[in-house]
């Protein structure tokens, strides 16, 4: 029941970050932003950080932020594609709900994300 009530507070708080009149951040992506974000709206799924209060609720949880970091396809590119498409058309399919992000939360998120690619 627990992680029913953080699953559906997440996907409140998704949903309310998407309808929210934030149109972009002054300066460019800021990967300390996208490390926030990830920590609100990914965790229920992914180990976003070392710093993540609780683990995925998922049996099998997806990859960590880590895994998908150091790929050697993962590009800036590709991680906005994957955020931005709606994974259920993908090939091979995903499980994954499409976010439905706002351009600023991805770019902040793929600026999280790439900081994760070099570290060991």
């Amino acid at each position: 029941m627990k992680a029913f009530i953080r699953f559906a507070a997440i996907a409140a708080l998704l949903g309310g970050s998407v309808q929210g009149g934030a149109q972009g951040l002054p300066g460019g992506p800021d990967p300390v932003e996208g490390h926030r974000l990830a920590l609100s709206l990914c965790t229920p799924c992914h180990v976003v950080a070392t710093d993540q209060e609780l683990p995925p609720i998922l049996d099998h949880p997806a990859p960590p932020f880590r895994t998908i970091a150091k790929r050697p396809d993962t590009t800036e590119a590709s991680l906005k594609h994957f955020l931005l498409t709606t994974h259920s058309t993908m090939q091979p399919s995903f499980s994954m709900p499409n976010p439905g992000l706002a351009d600023y939360q991805v770019n902040a998120l793929v600026a999280y994300l790439m900081t994760l690619k070099n570290r060991p």
